[in-house]
């Protein structure tokens, strides 16, 4: 593991420039924040869509089982009905960017190109233009990788959606555009216009559906006389978003649900409006992006609002496939509803893919409403994006939804709630099998995008905490903005070597799956208690899997005691190795070992002494950490103990080359599993390695890398940082110097000296500061010397 930490000098730069690196070519993201900032216009969807929205539902029936309407027909269960959507596809003349290559699946590279082209489909094109038979299952109704297919799956066939496609390049320049004081809603329907008289549409053929106090209703070319949908598609608006000229709204967006035109016209006796049509940009992007703002606009025609997790999110958030809270409100799927207080003390329940069957447990934890949906993604749906970070997926696809990614499949379980302060005022959570911890950064490493020159943060775990942060969409610091996108290379010494893995999308390890974590209990990590931290009860635990369909069959205990009585303890968790060096000279080390507790009330605590860890070692000449090696057990420790040292192995450090001391590297992987007083067994932690020489072997001369040298160049750090109350201070001088190095407040007032101009030699120091007097706040700590000076901050958090 390395020990390089996060120089917090850089922290306004981080802060502005990191949030925008990953999504430097897509959307800043919406936030609830800016709501009425922005003259009604509330990022994706314009003021008056909330408006209409409640006009349609004004008309609807007093009858209390009428179904959810929207302000846009979502439900065409008769054959021969069907929405279809008008698609125009538009350039400016003067758009001559050329976009990424997007590993080959660019849809809209070169400018010169009139439309976008699907590489998923024969004929490139982005829906299909005929209804699927309703005799055809709904998951092959439609061509894979298009609009049709995509909303065939998520209705479970009950909604089809088919429509024409044209492009046009507008007569103007962005700039006379924008000179002129034009933006998009001008625009649009000069767009549509020139649609017309070049390809001469017939209007009527999208005016279909109209608007009853009952629903909506089929009215073939007739409906209420206007458009159903127009989706204007623009590859881009120079000079956008730099100068807010297009959408005007007062932040960086990629689309808005409206087209924005006040004054309605008409072709072909239909009229034509704002609320007609939504207006997308392609962003330069692939199929899944381009694809995500478009089903993510025509969605806010029947809902106004933003979620957390599902479609309706930001574009680099959106899971893609809607959520079970999106699915259910818009009356997709019904779940099977377990309400609270339970009335049993278990059940057994057998769940198929959430995506292709619309299978849904939703468990009520409270009686506030809040409650677990609890969902098997077995990703049979390529638009099933619950999981698309992690290393593999990033090789594959760049953590996009296209093409597919296989990896993260399992059983989810989202936590629905009240937004409030315990969630960060979100509205549903994803609980992440792998768990929740206090993080701290590790170090920083270069940014993994070329022509982006800056750091970002590598964070690692600290302490398993139920109130801790996981790292599915939420950012890991209290200082911060950043989310975790890399991960350290455990084969590794070197700073500069990282896996790119952008885990705040998924990455692989959040769903619950047999044999890898089968238990989320009040004493799990992640634990069964509500937003607030109050506990349930609730236990779940993974019975059995199909391995043909993966179906998977749980049983829920709505009794503590049952489940505790029944259950081994729950999958041990954050297992970590590190050195426990008994000859310093030579840096020989035996591996230590350090795990969280559990707290099952029959593993630990008076009256089990029975209970234990298991330890289980393996050592292989090569770093190979997801080989399949075979483990033998070494040791057992009592259940009240986190930590175990192997003196039966020792090792030497070792630098990473590959000459001379290849035949002695060792890896020693270690894993641990609890066991209860009655001998039930948990399931197997994650396993965990360290590194070394079999003997002592310098292979320094190669690979510039000794042990016990001098340091090389002059730095300074924290850890941890934020802290609480005490911190370590540590630096390294390739010199001798004089030194001063003090502590400053919020204030500048000095608070500690370490040293006032005291000469030391070269080498490495460390000091300790205790804030336990201090007030909560921000510190900075100072160096200076002949040849270093370095200001860095540092947080105190009570």
């Amino acid at each position: 593991m390395k020990n390089r930490y996060f120089y917090l000098t850089a922290l306004m730069i981080l802060v502005a420039i990191s949030a925008f690196a990953v999504n430097s070519n897509s959307q800043t993201i919406y936030n609830n924040t800016y709501k009425n900032k922005f003259n009604g216009n509330y990022g994706c969807y314009n003021a008056g869509i909330e408006s209409k929205l409640a006009e349609f539902r004004s008309k609807r029936t007093s009858n209390p089982n009428a179904e959810f309407t929207g302000g846009l027909v979502h439900k065409t269960p008769v054959e021969g009905q069907f929405l279809r959507l008008l698609i125009i596809y538009i350039r400016f003349p003067d758009d001559v960017e050329i976009g990424g290559d997007m590993n080959g699946f660019a849809v809209w590279k070169d400018p010169a190109m009139p439309m976008p082209v699907n590489p998923h489909t024969k004929d490139g094109k982005f829906i299909d233009t005929a209804e699927g038979s309703a005799l055809v299952d709904f998951t092959q109704r439609y061509r894979q990788y298009t609009i049709s297919d995509y909303f065939s799956e998520m209705s479970l066939g009950t909604f089809d959606v088919i429509g024409d496609e044209y492009a046009v390049t507008l007569p103007q320049t962005s700039t006379f555009y924008r000179e002129s004081g034009f933006n998009y809603a001008q625009i649009n329907e000069e767009a549509i216009r020139l649609a017309d008289q070049q390809y001469n549409i017939d209007f009527t053929r999208y005016n279909n559906w109209s608007i009853t106090p009952d629903g909506w209703e089929w009215t073939p070319a007739s409906g209420d006389m206007f458009v159903d949908m127009v989706v204007t598609v623009y590859r881009k608006a120079p000079g956008y978003p730099e100068d807010d000229w297009f959408f005007g709204i007062g932040f960086p967006i990629s689309g808005l649900a409206d087209l924005g035109i006040g004054s309605p016209f008409h072709l072909d006796s239909t009229g034509i409006y704002g609320g007609s049509g939504v207006t997308c940009m392609s962003i330069l992007q692939n199929y899944s992006k381009m694809t995500q703002i478009m089903l993510h606009e025509i969605t806010h025609r029947y809902t106004g609002d933003h979620y957390e997790i599902g479609l309706m999110t930001g574009v680099e958030h959106s899971c893609f496939n809607y959520s079970p809270y999106e699915r259910s409100l818009f009356e997709y799927i019904t779940p099977t509803e377990i309400s609270f207080p339970y009335t049993e003390q278990s059940a057994e329940f057998t769940l198929r893919d959430y995506v292709f069957t619309g299978d849904l447990l939703s468990i009520e934890i409270n009686s506030s409403g809040e409650k677990y949906y609890i969902a098997n993604h077995q990703k049979k749906s390529a638009y099933d994006g619950i999981s698309r970070g992690g290393k593999i997926c990033w090789d594959i696809n760049g953590v996009q939804q296209d093409p597919y990614c296989d990896e993260g499949k399992g059983l989810y379980i989202y936590q629905q709630m009240i937004p409030a302060r315990c969630n960060n005022f979100k509205n549903i959570s994803l609980v992440q099998a792998d768990g929740k911890y206090d993080w701290y950064i590790e170090r920083m490493v270069p940014y993994f995008i070329p022509g982006f020159n800056f750091e970002i943060p590598l964070y690692e775990r600290l302490t398993g905490n139920p109130s801790g942060k996981s790292e599915f969409h939420q950012p890991l610091d209290l200082v911060l903005t950043n989310m975790q996108e890399v991960n350290d290379d455990p084969c590794s010494d070197k700073d500069e070597d990282y896996f790119v893995t952008i885990d705040w999308l998924g990455d692989s390890k959040d769903g619950f799956n047999m044999g890898y974590d089968e238990i989320f209990s009040p004493y799990s990590n992640p634990p069964t208690i509500t937003c607030s931290g109050a506990e349930t009860g609730l236990t779940i635990q993974l019975l059995s899997q199909d391995i043909i369909t993966g179906d998977i069959t749980i049983k829920v205990f709505y009794d503590d005691a049952l489940a505790v009585s029944e259950l081994p303890p729950a999958k041990p968790k954050n297992l970590k190795v590190t050195k426990d060096i008994f000859e310093p000279l030579s840096g020989g080390f035996h591996p230590a070992l350090s795990w969280d507790k559990n707290s099952e009330p029959d593993f630990a605590g008076p009256g089990n002494e029975n209970a234990h860890y298991n330890i289980y070692r393996s050592v292989i000449r090569a770093c190979q950490p997801d080989t399949g090696v075979e483990f033998e057990l070494i040791a057992a420790v009592s259940s009240d103990s986190g930590s175990y040292i192997d003196t039966d192995v020792t090792l030497y450090p070792e630098g990473g080359g590959s000459v001379l001391c290849t035949d002695l590297f060792r890896s020693a992987m270690y894993k641990i599993e609890a066991v209860d007083v009655t001998g039930l067994a948990s399931v197997h932690s994650d396993r965990s390695l360290i590194n070394g020489y079999a003997t002592e072997c310098d292979d320094s001369a190669l690979t510039g890398i000794t042990h016990n040298q001098l340091p090389v160049n002059f730095s300074i750090f924290n850890y941890p940082n934020p802290f609480n109350p005490a911190t370590k201070i540590k630096f390294s001088l390739p010199v001798a110097q004089y030194v001063n190095l003090k502590i400053y407040n919020i204030t500048g007032q000095e608070i500690f000296s370490a040293f006032s101009n005291e000469y030391k030699p070269a080498g490495y120091y460390s000091i300790d500061f205790d804030g336990s007097n201090l007030p909560s706040g921000v510190y900075f700590y100072v160096i200076r010397t002949d040849k270093y000076f370095e200001s860095k901050k540092m947080v105190l958090i009570k």
